[in-house]
């Protein structure tokens, strides 16, 4: 027990501690030259989808799963509803604090990772029926089934939706310049052909 206390509190620092600390750190140092070609290269998946004033965030981001974990660990000395809660406190307070601060660039990612976390909170919520109700009806019990589910597949399906919306028009725009290209090669393949036999 003597070492594998210690062993575990390092493990804990350097694993879960560290990578926000370390992201903190890069966007820091970097933050008056965010906009430089290299920076971009190098670092910039950990800024690019946040507003310029929020280019610090994905620490934030990183903290917020970090707690999502713990909550999922150390939780589970508790019973299972009180588990539940406190995953809802969790989820409850990373969107306000999504919704506080705005990080995201775009109005459409802020609005599918609020969508994300009010399903997640709903099913949660949803599943506390079976544990704190212990004479609940099948027929009930089917029905909140039916509606978690629905909401689940809802989000996927949506999700899938707006990808393929999204990547249309980008396919579109490549095979409308890859065509031309192939055409030419074609015809440039088949002149030598011609060519001889003439």
């Amino acid at each position: 027990m003597s070492v594998w206390v210690p062993v575990g509190i390092v493990c804990a620092v350097v694993f879960c501690l560290v990578p926000p600390a370390t992201s903190f750190t890069i966007a820091l140092l970097h933050r008056d030259r965010l906009t430089d070609p290299a920076v971009e290269r190098r670092f910039g998946f950990l800024y690019k989808r946040y507003r310029p004033d929020r280019y610090w965030w994905e620490g934030v981001l990183q903290l917020q799963e970090l707690t999502l974990v713990a909550v999922e660990v150390f939780a589970r000395a508790l019973e299972t509803s009180q588990q539940a809660l406190l995953m809802l406190v969790a989820f409850i307070a990373i969107g306000v604090m999504n919704a506080a601060f705005a990080p995201l660039r775009t109005h459409l990612m802020g609005l599918l990772e609020f969508i994300s976390l009010g399903v997640l909170s709903l099913t949660v919520t949803l599943s506390l029926y079976f544990v704190v109700s212990a004479d609940l009806k099948v027929a009930a019990a089917d029905a909140i089934g039916a509606i978690i589910v629905a909401i689940n597949v809802g989000l996927f399906v949506g999700f899938v939706v707006l990808i393929i919306r999204k990547s249309v028009p980008k396919l579109k725009k490549k095979l409308m310049r890859l065509i031309p290209k192939l055409q030419r090669g074609g015809d440039d393949g088949g002149s030598p052909a011609g060519g001889n036999a003439s």
